[in-house]
């Protein structure tokens, strides 16, 4: 019976194990990744790093920066991160204006303790590379068959792509198939019989009463009063029988 049970208890072992990880890694990303790339990264990462300390890999922490080492894994009470965020006279205070709020110290204290796993998946904040970081550029308009088609920078892009896959573009909708969809799109209900005559018999070319036409349904009360409801969604609105239903909302 023992020699049955042993592996048994190696593979429940090796499971606490694993899920032990699994949530080290979730708490990582929750709690600890946010404070170090949103507040710590903006003088200890990127171009710029002040004291000489860098806060993008487990690896920069160990190593520190000018007054060494920033955390001693197992150690919060003798790192000096954690020093620093909870602002001891002997460390300069971090960060420098506004302490961090108890629950961020503490996920960091937390985090330390627990050995200051680092995800394999998160090897370093590549920040730089991302594309909300990039400089805008204006990319060169792709090359297609059919250019004329294009009535703005982003069709030649789309009917690039098209020609790529051996597609061509569906015919121009009409007047009375536009009105219809841009008004159920903006206000969720259907146009007037009044609104889409106007429409047809705008005399200006398509793409100029289109446009006209969005922002006269943008400047409409329907359209706030349909993009409202999602808002009310979020913030949980709901009619009730207010004189003895109703009870405050966290």
């Amino acid at each position: 019976m023992r020699w049955t049970s042993l592996p048994l208890a190696l593979a429940l072992s090796l499971c606490n194990l694993v899920a032990r990880a699994d949530d080290a890694h979730d708490q990582f990303e929750k709690s600890v990744r946010p404070v170090l790339l949103g507040t710590c990264f903006k003088c200890h990462g990127g171009l710029k790093v002040s004291g000489g300390l860098r806060v993008d890999s487990r690896e920069a922490l160990l190593k520190g920066g000018d007054t060494g080492p920033a955390i001693v894994p197992g150690k919060p009470d003798e790192s000096l991160l954690v020093k620093a965020i909870r602002r001891h006279e002997d460390v300069s205070a971090m960060p420098p204006g506004k302490a961090l709020p108890a629950p961020q110290v503490e996920a960091l204290v937390e985090w330390i303790a627990a050995g200051a796993i680092w995800p394999p998946t998160t090897a370093k904040f590549e920040t730089a590379k991302h594309w909300a970081y990039e400089p805008v550029q204006s990319p060169a308009l792709p090359i297609t068959k059919n250019s004329t088609w294009c009535q703005s920078s982003i069709d030649h892009f789309i009917l690039a792509k098209q020609e790529s896959l051996g597609l061509s573009p569906a015919p121009p909708a009409s007047r009375q198939v536009l009105v219809r969809r841009v008004t159920y799109d903006l206000t969720g209900l259907p146009p007037t019989m009044k609104a889409v005559e106007e429409f047809e018999r705008d005399p200006r070319p398509t793409p100029q009463a289109f446009a006209d036409l969005i922002e006269k349904l943008l400047a409409s009360p329907q359209y706030g009063e349909h993009w409202g409801r999602h808002w009310l969604d979020v913030v949980r609105y709901a009619d009730t029988a207010g004189e003895n239903s109703d009870h405050p909302l966290p």
